[in-house]
This record gives structure tokens, C-alpha cells and sequence, in this order.
């Protein structure tokens, strides 16, 4: 099952790393990722926080809806999230697994019912790696050590996306696998 394509404008033509930054307000998390090289905007991420699936809009530098990323609400022994494109929000589901070793934080990737890769991290989730078809697509770092961490629990992602994956679908992913640790029973 191939993966599918957030934005075709958004992939990777070289190794590139983003930085994720999370904004926290009174309507919700909120977050802003740049260009770890220059600083340049390339995506914000807008919350819709109040809604029942928490979901959040993926939105390009000039402010376009690209993507979302959102709970599944009904209940389950896996927590998941489903992440996709303005027009199929379930294109793709990550759902948490083996929750039973508190030192791990897992999740499978699965798109149309069947398993294509997965999301592993350490304890705490301070790092994490996306695999497709048993090939690392991306990894992210998780940085708690800002005032906005300490004080308010905003996190900071650094996120190295490898050559010819979609950037927006690695944020996505990265955005889902952060919500269902910090969510997890």
C-alpha cells in the first residue's frame, strides 16, 4: 500500500530539518514550524482544540489549509489519529501500540487498513523515528530545556526529514505521535 501524498509541493528535494514550535493560548496548542537552515516559515499549524476530535489544520506559508491531524473519537484499546488531506481527513491512521512498556512510546502508520511503517520513540518521547516500509523517513528530536517548555509545557521539535518524503506528511505524523503520547493512559 503506497503512502499518501499531503502536498506534492512539499517534498523533500535534499535532506532538509524543520523545527516545530509550539504556541500555547487560551484556545489551544498551536504551532509554528521554519526552516531549521534559514529560519523561513514553511508551515502553521492551527488548532481547533474546543471541537470533539481536537483537530488541527496544517497550513502553508501563505496561510492555505494543506492537511489535518485529529483524535479518533470513537473509543478503542489503541488510542489513534487520523491525519490526511483537507479532502480525505482518514488517509492515514497512527495508532499507538504495545503501551505496556512505560520506557517506549510506539505507534503503526497504517493506510487503508494495512500497516506500512511505524513511528518508535524513547522514553519520555524526546526522540522518535518514522520508518516507511522499513526505510527511516524522518526523525524527530523533542528540545524540553526552553522557557516556554518549563513554564507552559510548549514543546520544540527539531525534525530532519531524509530526501523525497513529503515534509508536510512528516510534520503531520510527528504532530499525531505528540498528541497520543501525551494522551496515553
Amino acid at each position: 500500500m503506497a503512502l499518501p501524498m499531503i502536498s506534492a509541493g512539499h517534498v523533500a528535494s535534499a535532506p532538509v530539518e524543520l523545527v516545530l514550535s509550539e504556541k500555547v493560548g487560551l484556545s489551544g496548542d498551536s504551532a509554528k514550524v521554519t526552516d531549521a537552515a534559514t529560519g523561513a516559515l514553511v508551515f502553521q499549524i492551527k488548532a481547533h482544540l474546543l471541537t470533539m476530535s481536537q483537530r488541527r489544520e496544517l497550513l502553508d506559508a501563505a496561510g492555505n489549509a494543506i492537511g489535518q491531524v485529529r483524535m479518533k473519537k470513537s473509543p478503542g484499546v489503541h488510542p489513534a489519529c487520523y491525519v490526511g488531506t483537507m479532502s480525505d481527513e482518514k488517509a492515514v491512521t497512527i495508532k499507538l501500540k504495545g503501551m505496556m512498556n512505560p520506557t517506549k512510546c510506539d505507534a503503526e502508520v497504517i493506510v487503508g487498513g494495512t500497516t506500512v511503517g511505524e513511528v518508535t520513540g524513547n522514553w519520555r518521547a524526546k526522540t522518535a523515528v518514522i520508518t516507511i516500509h522499513g526505510k527511516e523517513v524522518a526523525r524527530f528530536k523533542r528540545s524540553s530545556l526552553t522557557a516556554n517548555g518549563i513554564l507552559f509545557g510548549a514543546d520544540v521539535y527539531t525534525i530532519a526529514i531524509t530526501a523525497g518524503f513529503d515534509t508536510a506528511l512528516a510534520v503531520l505524523i510527528a504532530s499525531a505521535f505528540d498528541e497520543l503520547y501525551h494522551d496515553a493512559p
